[in-house]
């Protein structure tokens, strides 16, 4: 594990008319993400009390593959649908407190 190591939790409220396309633009943003060479986790969990939110939690080897992640695009299909109004968003980064905190 990398001190430069970078976790990132999004949660998402989506817009309810436009589910289907969340859930299509979603997917090729975890898949393609999964596939960068920078990105160690990328997941996707829908709230057990609201069909409309949704949390990513992604972690990064360092700043320069976010940096790349934002580059693909496949973020920018993520980008579009929310400055379409999709959705509202609120990310959190953070660090890992040691090499217990992230097994691989």
């Amino acid at each position: 594990m990398s001190a430069d190591m970078i976790g990132i939790i999004v949660e998402v409220n989506v817009e309810p008319s436009r589910m289907d396309e969340f859930l299509k633009v979603a997917e090729a943003d975890a898949v393609g993400s999964r596939a960068e060479p920078g990105c160690l986790r990328f997941e996707v969990l829908r709230s057990t009390d609201s069909d409309t939110r949704f949390y990513f939690y992604e972690v990064y080897e360092s700043a320069a593959a976010v940096a790349e992640h934002k580059a693909q695009p496949h973020f920018q299909l993520w980008t579009n649908f929310k400055e379409s109004g999709g959705c509202k968003s609120v990310s959190s980064k953070a660090g890992f407190p040691g090499s217990w905190a992230f097994p691989k």
